[in-house]
């Protein structure tokens, strides 16, 4: 466990904010542990948190994770009580932590919120009380030139991605007001490891920018793991090159609308459109393609053409793409593409604004996946998933990243050895697949041990299981990555304290901020950028970006908001900070509220429909407080949680008429 004295001291600053109230990062304390063996890593990061305030609080805190890593294992220490984390389906695990909030319970849930980028809920922590949390992810390492290879630990927002799309209870978010420092203790075993280029053992770094560790020696070979029913499984890791394979692919180029919006905010790229840029990019990959490379030609907006045959030179198929329109279904173009063209390599570009595929049934295409995202706005959820899924690389253009080196680099990487991505059933016997430059083959035997696993051969399995989730069909992987207790977009981490001291009202919500970049960071995803920070003192904000009311509810006919120009209550609802103060909002108090917030939410108490819901302990201004949460749906956790209290046991008819009254 964390111990104050010998690990990460985080300096006791506070996060500046506009509001009446500042409070202290609940984060006092890190821990990380690199475990190095046969070419994989495995990483086991301690967070250290503290509740300093006088009531239960809920903790937040996203944080990047490498994109090729498998992260396996949760736990919690929690007054001298180790409680283990169980996976189960997104859904279900985000629910099992609510209802543990609703029940007062200690309750703990990791979720991958994108490819890359998780987030860690600790709701209902006690005043006072401190818990250490801690989780386990492995993966390969990135070969180097020579008997070289690197792992790199990111810890800020500028080492995975540029601007998130994220709604602001999930967001990353950055501040200059943190200081966090970590103990980091490598063990490479017989080779030769060093971190930041200091010597591997002990060493206290500033988590302002990636841990770079960089390993000599020995470095690729074979590890010994367990599955979750006790089998023995095999991993070999081994460089993998991408020189001697012809190219065999289709480019799938987005010319949507948005396509037509700026590559970049500054740097070379901002003179060019996000299409322009990417026409640059295959003019010049068309100039180092070989002979016997076949590269197909696809566009698409909100349907699907080939542009070109592989048998078309590239240079001339790039002047053929149209201009940038429409809608974008990448989803749809990536069912098209595949339908009709062999290609075993699929290299996706656009700006990402589109979520609407289905991961795990493209996966089991048996294609590869490469994905260029163009744009600072270019985060996406599920193309970036894929890519990860089945072996290929995923290229950033943000800041003053070259487009044109992006799109180059993504075509090369066609170049890798072809692999077996035939969908098959579990159990399997053997499979391999490309991770960031390190080819990956699993075998697994029929022999069980009869030991307790360590925990590298828990981690070692469950990479190996990893690799087999594109085999599989959503039902088979979702089981397997849940029994090897997987994080990924098929499941959670979550854990209850039962046997903990249930704690009374809502946990009023602490967002835990990165260090800000401090500057020089290299990578294909590694691109400086600061997320506009929420401020915590406040109960509102001017703005909720992605999780603002649709359009179609800015404006009602109902008696509240009936005025031509006078935002409804839906939408003022979608200004309030739901997760700030809670506990306040229960009891009625508006006092943290703006005037063109509070002031309707006054007016509209006073309508009959409210009142015949309202009762001693549950006011009229509470009522519609909940009305409004419910408004937002159950994807604005914080508002759905306040919604789900307060309305509890309330007659569903005599809501209906109270919604309907208030325009909801």
């Amino acid at each position: 466990m964390l111990n104050p004295y010998e690990t990460s001291q985080i300096a006791a600053q506070h996060i500046s904010g506009n509001g009446p109230a500042q409070y202290a990062t609940p984060l006092i304390g890190e821990r990380m542990r690199v475990t190095i063996r046969g070419g994989l890593a495995l990483v086991n990061r301690e967070q250290r948190f503290r509740n300093s305030a006088d009531t239960s609080i809920e903790t937040t805190i996203t944080f990047p994770v490498p994109i090729h890593a498998t992260l396996c294992h949760l736990s919690a220490d929690i007054g001298g009580r180790t409680l283990l984390a169980r996976a189960e389906p997104r859904t279900v695990a985000r629910e099992t932590y609510e209802q543990g909030i609703d029940e007062g319970r200690l309750s703990i849930l990791h979720e991958e919120l994108v490819r890359g980028v998780h987030m860690l809920s600790i709701g209902h922590i006690p005043p006072g009380a401190d818990i250490t949390v801690s989780h386990s992810w492995v993966m390969p390492l990135q070969p180097q030139v020579g008997s070289r290879a690197l792992l790199r630990i990111p810890t800020t927002l500028g080492d995975v991605y540029g601007c998130s799309p994220l709604g602001d209870a999930d967001d990353l978010i950055t501040s200059p007001h943190v200081i966090y420092d970590a103990e980091i203790e490598v063990d490479a075993g017989d080779t030769d490891a060093r971190v930041r280029g200091l010597a591997e053992g002990r060493t206290k770094l500033r988590l302002d920018a990636p841990v770079d560790i960089e390993i000599t020696g020995d470095v690729w070979g074979v590890s010994r793991g367990c599955t979750a029913d006790g089998r023995i499984v095999t991993v070999s890791v081994a460089p993998d090159s991408i020189e001697g394979a012809d190219i065999a692919a289709a480019v799938l180029v987005d010319r949507s609308g948005s396509m037509g919006s700026a590559a970049s905010v500054r740097g070379p790229s901002s003179r060019l459109s996000k299409h322009e840029a990417v026409k640059a990019g295959l003019a010049e990959a068309a100039r180092a393609l070989r002979p016997g490379d076949q590269v197909e030609l696809w566009q698409f907006d909100h349907t699907c053409e080939r542009v070109s045959q592989a048998e078309v030179p590239l240079a001339r198929a790039t002047e053929r793409l149209g201009q940038p329109q429409g809608g974008t279904e990448i989803g749809a173009a990536i069912d098209c593409a595949l339908a009709a063209s062999a290609a075993r390599e699929i290299i996706v570009v656009t700006d990402g604004l589109s979520h609407a595929l289905d991961v795990q049934a493209l996966a089991n295409s048996g294609r590869r996946f490469t994905v260029v995202l163009v744009g600072d706005d270019a985060l996406e959820a599920n193309v970036g998933r894929l890519a990860a899924l089945t072996g290929g690389e995923i290229f950033l253009v943000t800041g003053g990243s070259d487009p044109t080196d992006a799109v180059r680099s993504a075509i090369a990487s066609a170049r890798r050895q072809p692999i077996d991505f035939a969908a098959s059933s579990w159990p399997l016997t053997q499979t391999s697949i490309s991770i960031g430059g390190a080819l990956v083959g699993a075998e697994w035997s029929g022999d069980k041990d009869a030991v307790e696993p360590a925990p590298f051969a828990r981690a070692v399995g469950a990479l190996a299981a990893a690799v087999a989730l594109p085999r599989l069909s959503e039902e088979q992987a979702s089981v397997v990555a849940a029994d090897h207790g997987i994080v990924c977009h098929l499941t959670s981490l979550v854990m209850v304290d039962a046997a903990g001291e249930a704690q009374e009202g809502f946990p009023a919500c602490r967002k835990i901020p990165l260090m800000a970049a401090s500057g020089a960071e290299v990578g294909a995803l590694s691109t400086p950028r600061h997320v506009g920070q929420r401020q915590p003192g406040r109960l509102y904000s001017m703005s909720s970006g992605a999780m603002e009311p649709s359009p179609g509810v800015l404006y009602s006919l109902a008696r509240i908001g009936a005025d031509v120009g006078k935002p409804s209550l839906a939408a003022l609802a979608g200004r309030i900070d739901w997760a700030h103060a809670p506990e306040a909002l229960r009891l009625g108090d508006l006092s943290q509220l703006p005037p063109d917030i509070a002031n309707p939410v006054r007016e509209a108490a006073k309508l009959p429909e409210v009142l015949a819901l309202s009762v001693p302990g549950r006011g009229a201004v509470t009522v519609v407080l909940a009305l409004m949460a419910r408004s937002l749906g159950v994807w604005k956790w914080a508002a759905a949680r306040f919604a789900r209290s307060v309305l509890k046991g309330l007659e569903p008819a005599a809501v209906k008429q109270a919604e309907a009254a208030l325009g909801l």
